[in-house]
């Protein structure tokens, strides 16, 4: 049995969960200037990346609509659903991991906030 399945009270391994727990642990030694750091540039990387799988998503789709032959026939990509399927689940990846940034911009901000309130001194 190996390691990653020996643990069950850890959820099912993805991007999104990896970057929670390390961030959870990583924040114990974070001062207010580093997750300032973090939530403003989580934040914007999560803005530009959405807005480059979006542009990239548009473009795949008007290829794939636009592969037809002569006849009519289809051709190119994602004519399978194998192929469907691994994109599929390569967008779904993606997205997980940008939502994990933004939860963790979302917590950084909190956190940023909870040390201003407490009197917390930048480091």
């Amino acid at each position: 049995m190996s390691a990653a399945n020996t643990n069950t009270s850890m959820p099912a391994f993805g991007s999104r969960q990896a970057m929670a727990l390390l961030w959870d642990k990583a924040t114990l030694e974070m001062g207010t200037h580093e997750l300032r750091w973090f939530a403003e540039g989580a934040r914007n990387q999560v803005a530009e990346d959405a807005q480059r799988l979006e542009a990239v998503l548009t473009g795949v789709a008007c290829l794939v609509l636009g592969d037809a032959d002569q006849d009519g026939a289809r051709v190119g990509s994602f004519q399978e659903p194998e192929d469907v399927a691994n994109l599929l689940h390569a967008l779904a990846g993606q997205m997980g991991a940008l939502a994990g940034l933004a939860e963790i911009a979302d917590d950084a901000s909190r956190r940023v906030l909870e040390l201003s309130e407490a009197g917390e001194r930048p480091l």
